[in-house]
């Protein structure tokens, strides 16, 4: 309950500082963005609490809720309008690529310990495949260790592409590197390169991804609870 309510006072605190910072007079885009974020992590925390989403917790909610903050600050601190972003022209934007890499990190720690169950929580099991008769024991047992090995592979080999494509992405910047003549940059910070439309979009999109897959998390169970069997169980 603790740690829920210091991510929650740690997301609230950013979004304020986010709303003075860059969503002031003027600057429609980063109010929009900060406001989007807001009001999905706020509807996202609320279902989580509701008997639509039994499995939801408020942990888990307040570590998405901080986690989409990040996001959104990082979003915009990628836009290169530097009247709507005091930072497109500082430099020392290390310790973001710091907190990204151990964000990462700590997903694909989380991700290895529900692996087994990771593909049944996420897409389910279809009501038919829960039917069918059991042929023998010892042939359902072999048949059941093989489909889950095939399952755990699967899921891993795709989440590790996936974490290895978003590593390269933050270790050079989606290869964005300034541009140089006779060997000399023609930029003069270091940041400067790390600021333009394109990074804005792709962060913005990461944020919106990152939601939407946490909400089908909390929805889909419900929403195909006649179809598919994600291992929730309801009490209505």
């Amino acid at each position: 309950m603790l740690g829920s309510a210091l991510l929650y006072i740690g997301s609230i605190t950013g979004w304020v500082l986010m709303y003075i910072h860059f969503g002031h007079a003027g600057c429609p885009a980063q109010q929009t963005v900060i406001s989007l974020t807001l009001i999905l992590c706020v509807a996202l925390t609320g279902i989580s609490c509701s008997r639509v989403a039994p499995h939801g917790t408020l942990l888990t909610s307040a570590a998405v809720t901080a986690y989409a903050t990040y996001l959104c600050y990082s979003t915009l601190a990628s836009h290169p309008d530097d009247t709507c972003n005091p930072m497109a022209d500082s430099a020392g934007g290390d310790w973001s690529l710091v907190v990204a890499i151990f964000a990462a990190g700590i997903s694909l720690s989380s991700m290895a310990s529900s692996l087994a169950q990771s593909k049944t929580s996420v897409i389910g099991t279809t009501n038919n495949d829960l039917d069918k008769p059991l042929d023998g024991a010892a042939d359902s047992s072999t048949d059941e260790e093989e489909e889950v090995a095939a399952d755990s592979w699967w899921s891993f080999h795709l989440m590790m592409l996936a974490l290895s494509l978003y590593y390269a992405m933050l270790l050079t910047d989606w290869s964005s590197q300034p541009a140089e003549v006779e060997g000399i940059p023609l930029v003069t910070s270091a940041q400067d390169f790390t600021v333009s439309l394109s990074n804005f979009w792709v962060k913005f999109s990461s944020l919106l991804v990152a939601l939407l897959i946490y909400g089908w998390t909390l929805l889909a169970p419900y929403a195909f609870r006649e179809s598919r069997d994600f291992g929730v169980e309801f009490d209505f």
